[in-house]
């Protein structure tokens, strides 16, 4: 079944057969080939010290977390690359602890369980 299906089904199905077999490695294998959706778009205003980050929602089915990584003066390479300032199911956050006279690299990481992956990143100098 898990075979011929595609796309946000075959994550589906591959979803609920982990909530009943959850230690079969080819399960958590298939999962890892069904990357979220990517986010459309990211933007920011800047009000004062602050800084409001908007993202557009993943269109994936299933449960879809963001988190935001900042990092000074270069990219951040992964969620571990840096600081997480926002994790959770929002699509907007305002960082007001943002350092300044430097530059920052903000990526918004979209994952679905067992995948992470990011496509906006917001440079600016502070």
């Amino acid at each position: 079944m898990l075979h011929n299906s595609s796309g946000d089904e075959a994550f589906n199905i591959a979803m609920k057969l982990s909530e009943v077999i959850a230690d079969s490695d080819e399960l958590n294998q298939s999962l890892k080939k069904f990357p979220p959706v990517e986010v459309s778009k990211l933007s920011y205003n800047r009000v004062g010290d602050a800084i409001t980050l908007i993202w557009q929602p993943s269109t994936s089915i299933g449960e879809i977390s963001y988190s935001l990584v900042r990092k000074e003066n270069s990219y951040s390479n992964d969620l571990t690359d840096g600081v997480t300032i926002y994790s959770g199911k929002e699509l907007t956050f305002t960082d007001s602890n943002v350092p300044k006279k430097i530059l920052l690299c903000i990526i918004l990481f979209f994952c679905k369980p067992y995948w992470c992956s990011f496509k906006s990143h917001i440079l600016m100098r502070r």
